[in-house]
């Protein structure tokens, strides 16, 4: 039997395929990357209410990340018929990223997780890519914050579908391999990541900063504390997906004055 697989089943260049294979009887199955949940604004916005166009291409199966993905992700799609433990298939290894984090990270190496993007001019306005480096990498206030500072370890999470806009991507690994040729030392190292799982990189962390990854999320279902530093839902009005997590976990650049006291904050 042949099978349409997809990612992001309802984006504006995956639906007609969608559409083709429901009148063809093709199955078609949506493949999640991270945790979702049920404020999560690609979903609800769409499938809700349910008589709509996104209902016609609703995938006929997930393979999702966990139970948390599971649960919203019925609650929120139609079932088209199926049944739901039939529909849904958990692909992800259920780990507990929860941390035994020291309460004095000062005499220990900081582990920093940064997550990339891609495509920035769809969705920063001027005013935010400004704020950007020169390879879209990260703030420029970033960076320098990290050529600064010491003990610790910044790994850079290349974003999967980055393989697609190959022209940015090599600018961030340019950008990347230039910060660890001029500014590693002893105490001070910067890495790639290339293909690491998600769970794994999240799992080495004990800080996740990015501009505005949905990583975020995952991040905080699992305890492990976000920075974001350009939150693009402003300007575009959205609802935070992360607004009810607590303070301690997912904080954003611009409820501090300086940068140095916003990432001192998850050091308390």
């Amino acid at each position: 039997m042949a099978f349409l697989f997809n990612v992001k089943c309802f984006s504006i260049i995956v639906a007609p395929k969608a559409t083709a294979a429901r009148e063809l009887s093709i199955p078609t199955i949506d493949i999640q990357h991270g945790v979702i949940f049920k404020e999560h604004i690609w979903y609800a916005r769409r499938i809700k209410p349910l008589s709509t166009f996104y209902e016609k291409i609703s995938p006929d199966f997930f393979l999702v990340w966990d139970h948390i993905s599971h649960n919203a992700l019925s609650s929120i799609n139609p079932s088209n018929g199926k049944k739901e433990k039939d529909r849904f298939l958990i692909i992800g290894s259920e780990v507990n990223f929860i941390k035994n984090r020291s309460k004095n990270l000062h005499n220990l190496e900081r582990k920093i997780l940064f997550t990339c993007q891609y495509d920035y001019k769809l969705i920063y306005s001027k005013e935010e890519l400004n704020k950007l480096d020169k390879s879209f990498l990260c703030t420029k206030e970033f960076i320098d914050w990290s050529i600064n500072h010491d003990n610790f370890t910044l790994r850079f999470r290349l974003h999967p579908l980055s393989k697609s806009h190959p022209n940015e991507r090599k600018n961030h690994i340019n950008c990347i391999k230039f910060l660890k040729k001029e500014f590693s030392s002893k105490n001070r190292k910067y890495e790639i990541s290339f293909d690491n799982s998600l769970e794994k990189d999240l799992s080495w962390c004990d800080v996740h900063v990015t501009l505005s990854s949905s990583v975020v999320i995952t991040a905080a279902i699992h305890k492990i504390p976000s920075l974001i530093l350009c939150p693009s839902y402003v300007r575009k009005n959205h609802p935070r997906p992360y607004k009810d997590f607590p303070k301690n976990l997912v904080v954003e650049r611009e409820e501090f004055k300086k940068f140095d006291t916003c990432v001192a904050y998850f050091e308390k």
